[in-house]
């Protein structure tokens, strides 16, 4: 039977095949992200940060379905808003969970033998939060247990390179690059101060500019 399986392995790449087909697969992977935050302070703040990502979805032949998760921590240097009748700007520990479903096109491109580029992309939701280590209330009330959440909705495009295995059990492996763009949409501050009962004090939508721009670098596997 072993024997077999590697006759068959072996005519499968000597066929050009794109990788297994027809199945349900489970990727993740870690990466680095540049991250800029262009709000109402008169500069755009850049900052790098990490994260990881999981992917589950269908492949078929050359295409990919895949439902998304990106999560990144950073450390913001500045950011500006209006949330809660309060006008707040500071520096502080910065979150993004991020979640949609990506398509991904495998090309006939090669890298190598059994590696080949692909294209995706797909639009995207996510939830973004700032706790504050310093900050400066220009007009309202905003403490220092206090939070800053927004939600935002955009896209995500991106380029990457993955191994073609017959088999998912195999864990080929994949690194890409990728582009995302977010505007937000509500904006919401929230009590912190007991842990266990966190207490949301306002939601509204924001008519402000908030925008996220990431470039990311993923690398992973397919898990099973």
């Amino acid at each position: 039977m072993r024997s077999f399986n590697i006759f068959i392995f072996s005519i499968l790449f000597c066929c050009n095949v794109y990788g297994y087909s027809r199945e349900w697969a489970l990727k993740g992977g870690v990466g680095l992200a540049n991250n800029l935050v262009d709000s109402l302070f008169d500069k755009d703040d850049y900052f790098l940060g990490a994260g990881f990502n999981t992917q589950y979805g269908y492949r078929y032949n050359k295409w990919e379905f895949n439902f998304t998760s990106y999560i990144f921590l950073g450390s913001i240097d500045t950011i500006r808003v209006n949330a809660n009748s309060s006008e707040i700007e500071g520096k502080g520990f910065y979150r993004r969970a991020s979640f949609g479903p990506i398509a991904k096109y495998i090309t006939d491109w090669k890298y190598k033998k059994n590696w080949r580029y692909y294209f995706f992309g797909g639009p995207i939701w996510s939830l973004q939060t700032v706790k504050f280590d310093e900050f400066q209330v220009i007009s309202g009330t905003f403490k220092k247990d206090y939070k800053l959440t927004y939600k935002s909705k955009g896209f995500v495009i991106g380029l990457g390179i993955e191994e073609q295995l017959p088999y998912k059990e195999m864990h080929a492996v994949f690194i890409e690059i990728l582009y995302t763009y977010l505007k937000a949409y509500k904006i919401s501050v929230v009590d912190a101060t007991d842990f266990a009962e966190v207490e949301t004090l306002s939601t509204e939508r924001t008519g402000q500019r908030i925008l996220d721009q990431v470039i990311m670098i993923n690398m992973g596997l397919t898990i099973f």
